[in-house]
């Protein structure tokens, strides 16, 4: 059998897209143009240096790992089809496989570019975390754009990105992303597009239906082990991070599954004690750092389960974490306090709860404390979406205030200095500004604001690749 494209190989240039000629003879960009990196392999040196832990794989991965190790168990729910138990949506590990390994062939059959950018623009649902899967195993970039950004801003993204695959939701509580997507293409004609529907939901012939892409039929072409041709690199920029939130033009955070997985949610994961046997509610969007982090990596490193909570309101997070029997809640401090403050929390069950991980933001200590009360502890991560989390509590016999009051201990792999106005180092109990290292690549095409948000004067600087907080 022979592929449509290349085989994929390591050690890829980490700033270029692939390049074919025009009419003219002359080499352009295919999908988004030339990105600078601030990346180089020193970085990972002095990673490893500062304990950071570093694994030959990506997160297809440990799909292919849990679906091998807990094949019949489940590992996603999402209540994009609605919150009523039938209309939940499950997969097991081993269900989940088969169907990311189906978009991947279905994607290889369309002779796409070998770093081809996708960007997922959808509520919380399985196919958005299908995706990250996706893309880990063919090497390209997945950029997820919040739900609810406006036309101009999502306009904005897409001259930006310049993708070569959107998959989106026609219609979002009045915004109607399958027109706005149609306009960008206007200016990107080579723009596919899928809509992910629900039943009933219907598709002009001008794009395609996500399910298409899962169409078992696609078997007869390939075979599983024709995946062994696909060579991942842990190294390679896979996702895109938007860094602002709902109105403004975000900017988009490069990460790799080394940076952004190994070294940031594997000691997260760790720390907060993530298992095998939790269920975890992602209360806020997949599309950001938060959500990549509570509802993919940490469900694939751990093998727990993920239920994805579509629309937000209090009642159904109790409702859920009651019937589900969810373990751990995760999401921003904003939206939890929503749901601790809200009348029905008080008598809500919630005899499976166990842990709230949280990042984004502080909390405040009155919420922390009910949690406590209610003998959930809250597991705070602090960092940005730039660099990662770069601290947490170390949980086994933390003190109640220092969880209270406390950001927490340096993940290995960063350095978290803080500093005086000279620059200068200063001792505990000093107050001063924070910077962090972590292995980093800046945002995505706008080397100038990568250069204004990472301090880099000079290469042989101490402070070289800090960023700002």
């Amino acid at each position: 059998m022979s592929f449509p494209c290349a085989p994929y190989t390591a050690g890829q240039d980490f700033s270029r897209r692939d390049a074919k000629k025009n009419q003219a003879g002359e080499f352009v960009q295919i999908g988004g143009g030339p990105v600078e990196s601030l990346f180089n392999f020193r970085q990972v040196l002095r990673s490893r240096e500062l304990g950071g832990r570093h694994f030959d794989w990506v997160q297809w991965d440990l799909l292919q790992r849990n679906a091998a190790l807990y094949g019949s168990r489940e590992a996603f729910v999402d209540t994009f089809w609605g919150v009523e138990p039938g209309r939940r949506r499950r997969k097991t590990w081993a269900e989940a496989f088969y169907e990311v390994n189906t978009i991947i062939f279905h994607l290889l059959d369309r002779g796409l570019p070998r770093r081809a950018l996708v960007v997922s623009h959808l509520p919380n649902c399985l196919e958005s975390a299908y995706l990250d899967q996706v893309t880990s195993k063919l090497s390209w970039i997945h950029a997820g754009l919040n739900v609810d950004l406006g036309k101009a801003e999502t306009l904005a993204a897409l001259q930006k990105l310049k993708p070569d695959v959107a998959v989106i939701v026609a219609e979002w509580h009045g915004r109607e992303l399958l027109e706005w997507y149609r306009e960008a293409r206007e200016r990107l004609p080579h723009l596919e597009i899928f809509v992910v529907r629900r039943p009933g939901e219907s598709v002009s012939e001008d794009v395609e239906g996500f399910d298409q892409l899962l169409d078992p039929g696609i078997w007869s072409r390939y075979q599983l082990t024709d995946l062994a041709y696909l060579k991942t690199d842990p190294l390679n920029v896979h996702e895109l991070l938007p860094t602002a939130g709902t109105t403004g033009e975000p900017k988009l955070s490069q990460r790799t599954t080394l940076d952004w997985f190994h070294v940031h949610s594997v000691a997260i994961a760790e720390r907060a004690g993530h298992t095998a046997y939790d269920a975890r509610l992602l209360i806020g969007p997949l599309s950001g750092g938060s959500g990549r982090l509570w509802g993919v990596h940490t469900p694939l490193y751990t093998g727990g389960r993920s239920v994805y909570l579509t629309e937000f309101d209090e009642p159904t997070v109790l409702r859920l974490t009651e019937e589900e029997r969810i373990t751990l809640w995760v999401w921003n401090p904003a939206l939890i306090t929503r749901v601790v403050t809200h009348p029905a929390f008080a008598d809500a069950k919630l005899e499976t709860l166990r842990l709230v991980s949280y990042s984004g933001a502080p909390f405040s200590r009155d919420i922390l404390e009910t949690l406590w009360d209610r003998g959930v502890p809250a597991f705070n991560v602090y960092g940005t979406s730039e660099v990662g989390g770069c601290m947490s509590p170390i949980l086994p016999g933390i003190s109640r205030e220092h969880l209270l009051s406390a950001a927490g201990v340096p993940f290995e792999g960063f350095d978290v200095p803080v500093i005086d106005a000279a620059g200068r180092r200063l001792p505990p109990g000093e107050v001063g500004e924070i910077l962090i290292w972590n292995v980093h690549h800046g945002y995505w095409d706008t080397p100038d604001e990568s250069r204004a948000t990472y301090h880099e004067t000079d290469p042989d600087d101490p402070w070289y690749g800090y960023q700002h907080t």
